[in-house]
């Protein structure tokens, strides 16, 4: 199931931004009933990685195997997509899950 949110980026050279979005991909847990990635907004790549997948996982001690271990998160490939526009909080903007 994919669920997509409304994504605003805005170019580099305005400075309305206070977030970056960020593609977050992991292939440590792979197959059914698993998130293989998902774009998030976060000040930087370290606040990124501790944003889960499921809107409804707040709790780093809910994270299993869906995603990767909390402790795991340095394993997570992030990459930068841009900035986001003004008023876009922290927090999940797109994800995908494999259902099995």
């Amino acid at each position: 199931m994919q669920r997509v949110v409304n994504l605003h980026i805005i170019s580099s050279q305005t400075k309305l931004y206070t977030m970056n979005i960020y593609l977050l991909t992991q292939t440590l847990n792979i197959g059914y009933d698993t998130y293989d990635s998902c774009v998030v907004a976060a000040a930087n790549e370290q606040d990124a990685v501790k944003i889960h997948p499921s809107e409804y996982i707040k709790d780093i001690s809910e994270w299993g195997y869906e995603w990767v271990h909390y402790s795991d998160r340095d394993k997570v490939e992030v990459k930068l997509l841009g900035k986001a526009a003004k008023g876009i909080k922290e927090g999940l903007i797109w994800s995908s899950f494999n259902a099995g």
